[in-house]
């Protein structure tokens, strides 16, 4: 038990780890993204809820909606978004 980052342990008050961090509920994120500015958007592939304060290259995914376009996606459809894109357009959205 305790607050390290990037581990799968459980937290003091009851709360799972993810790989980035402590899991906070969406609600959390949502007034943190309100609060500093950030986007606050739905995922096009699942519908789940993200922020802008979420967002990374390594993590979260993006889904191309034209040749430079694109829309950002939740960790857990980052590989079903790049399936899509190399199925769609012959690349990843990386690999500009």
């Amino acid at each position: 038990m305790g607050w390290s980052l990037g581990s799968n342990e459980v937290d003091i008050a009851g709360m799972k780890k993810s790989n980035h961090g402590v899991k906070l509920p969406r609600f959390v994120h949502h007034f943190w993204a309100w609060l500093a500015g950030y986007y606050w958007i739905p995922c096009p592939l699942c519908g789940k809820y993200i922020g802008g304060h979420e967002h990374s290259w390594e993590k979260s995914g993006c889904l191309l909606t034209g040749e430079n376009r694109g829309k950002v996606t939740c960790y857990d459809c980052k590989d079903k978004a790049d399936e899509l894109n190399l199925k769609r357009y012959g690349r990843k959205c990386r690999e500009i």
